[in-house]
């Protein structure tokens, strides 16, 4: 049988009293933050309305044939419309592919599903596309749209789409389901994941805990002026500079959190002496300076900008700055 995650059962349970009154919408828009198992969610409710004997609790049995096929990647009732790559959009092509395959008769009998994952990243043109299909959905078709930013999705196709807002777990609930997936340090990596379990788990896989601290050693380095800019910018580059920039990011709030209070919880708890220590020579107005400056950064790499020059100009102007000049000359 395939399950939900444990957390999303409560929203799963009231799905499924809509689809026993036969009040299952043709369009479902999942949102909630990054990281909690939106997608997750939405395969598995795929899978069960693709499933020949659902169990009484609407989880697909796992076994019959169409699940086999779903698990596999090759059901020819479920159509995927998502990125051809983690930055890129979906276009209007995917779009006019996904309203082809709406209109065909269903292989099974129970009908086909199609699933737009981020949503937010479709372009004008393909949002005015979908908006047709919403418009007039064919008879035995359930849309499954997903996003962690709906507000980035046109209102008019927003509309037409049943809200399902996913939430993030209780704390205990998401390090229980951690413990259980073997992932070591759930506490500390639901804490860098903002909460987020899904987030952490992927965390725990990427090793990011050994990634972080050199991070931190290169930062450090840097302010204390043991490291060149030029020597910061190539060690730092070796690493995965898309969370490099969000642990920086994060660790500046921390340092402003400490410049501006004794008792204060942190981004990052294991680091708190070292980041206390930081603190103490880098001033309030020179972490938000650093922090506004790695907004620009990363919004700059996005656009696919130079970045080892980028990093660069960032590390230079990180020089030990005492409290008081800091603060004088703000």
């Amino acid at each position: 049988m395939t399950a939900c995650l444990p957390w999303q059962l409560e929203a799963w349970q009231r799905l499924m009293r809509s689809r026993t009154a036969g009040r299952l919408p043709h369009a479902i828009l999942l949102t909630g933050p990054t990281g909690i198992g939106k997608l997750h969610f939405a395969r598995t409710l795929a899978q069960s309305l693709l499933c020949q004997s659902p169990a009484e609790s609407g989880f697909a049995c796992g076994a019959c044939r169409d699940c086999r096929l779903f698990s596999v990647g090759n059901h020819p009732d479920l159509f995927n419309c998502q990125p051809g790559e983690p930055q890129a959009g979906i276009k209007i092509e995917q779009i006019r592919a996904l309203a082809e395959f709406c209109i065909r008769t269903s292989s099974s009998g129970r009908g086909r599903v199609g699933l737009v994952a981020p949503a937010d990243r479709m372009n004008s043109h393909a949002a005015n596309a979908l908006l047709k299909t919403l418009e007039e959905p064919p008879p035995g078709i359930v849309l499954l749209l997903l996003s962690s930013q709906p507000s980035q999705i046109p209102a008019t196709l927003r509309s037409r789409c049943q809200p399902l807002k996913l939430v993030y777990p209780p704390a205990a609930q998401a390090v229980q389901w951690l413990h259980e997936q073997e992932v070591a340090d759930p506490e500390l990596l639901l804490t860098l994941a903002g909460g987020a379990p899904l987030q952490a788990q992927q965390l725990a896989q990427q090793q990011a805990l050994t990634t972080r601290r050199a991070l931190f050693d290169i930062y450090r380095g840097v302010v204390e002026q043991r490291l060149s800019e030029a020597a910061a910018a190539e060690q730092w580059l070796r690493q995965d500079t898309e969370l490099g920039l969000e642990w920086l990011l994060s660790w500046h709030m921390d340092l402003i959190r400490l410049n501006m209070g004794t008792e204060v919880e942190l981004s990052h708890p294991d680091l708190a002496q070292e980041l206390r220590e930081l603190a103490d020579v880098v001033s309030v107005n020179e972490c938000f300076r650093r922090y506004h400056a790695l907004l620009q950064i990363r919004q700059q790499l996005k656009m696919q900008r130079n970045a080892p020059m980028l990093m660069e100009a960032f590390f230079s102007t990180c020089q030990t700055v005492n409290q008081t000049t800091g603060a004088a000359t703000g």
